[in-house]
C-alpha cells in the first residue's frame, strides 16, 4: 500500500522552465552526456573503488618506470664498455 501513495504524489506535476532547478538539471545532463566524463565515471566505480587499487596501479607504474630507466642505463652501459674496448 505505501508503495502505491509513493507512486502516486508525482501524478499530475509540470515541470516548466520557470522551475528553479531546471538550469542545474541541464548543466548535468550536459555533463552526463560527454562520453569522456562517462569514461571516467565508469573507471573510478569500476577500477578504482578502493584506495587500495589506486596505490597498487601508482606502484605499478613506478616500477615500470623504474625498469625501463634501468634498463636504458644497462644499454648505455654496454655501449660504453663496447667503445672502451675498441
Amino acid at each position: 500500500m505505501v508503495y502505491l501513495v509513493i507512486n502516486q504524489l508525482g501524478k499530475g506535476l509540470i515541470i516548466s522552465d520557470e522551475f528553479p532547478y531546471s538550469r542545474i538539471f541541464s548543466d548535468v545532463n550536459h555533463h552526463c552526456a560527454k562520453i569522456r566524463n562517462r569514461w571516467i565515471a565508469t573507471l573510478k566505480r569500476e577500477y578504482f573503488n578502493s584506495p587500495w587499487t589506486a596505490i597498487s596501479v601508482f606502484a605499478a607504474i613506478t616500477l615500470l618506470g623504474l625498469t625501463i630507466i634501468q634498463t636504458a642505463f644497462a644499454i648505455l652501459s654496454y655501449g660504453n664498455d663496447l667503445k672502451k674496448r675498441n
